[in-house]
């Protein structure tokens, strides 16, 4: 009796163990995914900051036109250098083709079709 107590013991603690890792990476996923979606909108990007940093009324005045002139300029800062990014890595996949075998170039193929990193194309449709 006292074994299958153990067993069951171990066996929950395992199990609460794996829940709660892939609750914890879940959570965090969102969490990015919204700063990601975020900052893809300048006025959102705004609000947040407003908040973050608790701004009184009293000094919106004064930051808010600070805001509304960086903030787009920022966002196409982030566009440029998300072109620059898919240039750079698609000249190293095609430097690296040559190397690989068939299941790679397959694989290869596979991530520069669909990005894991950044939001799809119908994320980013919505968002405008």
């Amino acid at each position: 009796m006292k074994t299958k107590s153990i067993i069951a013991i171990s066996l929950l603690v395992i199990l609460g163990f794996i829940l709660g890792f892939f609750t914890a990476g879940r959570l965090a996923h969102n969490k990015m995914q919204h700063f990601r979606e975020m900052m893809l909108k300048p006025n959102q990007e705004k609000n947040h900051i407003i908040k973050r940093l608790e701004i009184a009324d009293t000094q919106l005045a004064e930051i808010q036109p600070i805001l509304d002139s960086m903030l787009p300029i920022m966002q196409e800062l982030r566009k440029i250098h998300n072109s620059q990014m898919d240039s750079t890595r698609n000249i190293m996949f095609e430097k690296i083709k040559p190397q690989l075998t068939a299941v790679q170039l397959k694989k290869v193929e596979r991530m520069q079709q669909r990005p894991t990193f950044r939001p799809s194309e119908r994320n980013r449709r919505q968002s405008k």
